[in-house]
This record gives C-alpha cells, sequence and structure tokens, in this order.
C-alpha cells in the first residue's frame, strides 16, 4: 500500500460525508458515522446514485447486494475503505 492509498483512506470519512452533503444541500455538520440513510431521507434511488459518485470518486465498485446491507454513514466509509483496500493490494 502506497502513501496515496493511506491519504485515500483516510480521506474517505471525511469525503463521503462531504459529497452526501452537498448531493443534499445540507450542512456536512449534521453528517456522522452513526446517521442513517433514513435520517438523511434517502431513497433506494438516491442512494444509488450516491454509491456510483462514490465509486467514481475512489475508483472501486460497490456490488448492489452490498449497498443493500449498508445503512448508514460510518458502514459505508468502513466498506469502502476495504474496496480500496483490495483494489490498491490488487494493482501492486
Amino acid at each position: 500500500m502506497n502513501i496515496s492509498t493511506i491519504n485515500n483512506i483516510d480521506a474517505i470519512d471525511d469525503t463521503v460525508i462531504s459529497e452526501i452533503a452537498e448531493y443534499l444541500s445540507i450542512d456536512p455538520q449534521l453528517i456522522n458515522a452513526e446517521t442513517t440513510f433514513r435520517d438523511l431521507e434517502l431513497d433506494s434511488l438516491a442512494l444509488i446514485d450516491m454509491a456510483f459518485r462514490l465509486e467514481d470518486q475512489f475508483g472501486v465498485r460497490i456490488d448492489d447486494n452490498d449497498l443493500k446491507e449498508i445503512d448508514n454513514i460510518g458502514k459505508l466509509t468502513r466498506h469502502l475503505k476495504q474496496l480500496v483496500c483490495l483494489n490498491s493490494s490488487e494493482s501492486s
């Protein structure tokens, strides 16, 4: 794992929160790891759209079945970190 991957991993939490806040036009400080998609009133279509944005942002693919199991920001960021690490180790 190189330094840019580590920086990507460290930035995932903030990036996810920023992307969701921008998408919903809300203050990022209203979002934390425990915030659920229901709290944010993100329906399944909006969640899929958000997933596409995050996939582009991090260069990964979130499986639809995995996305169904993710119900809050903390789970989403943990899953993205795993994907980024996996993607990085496969490209090494």
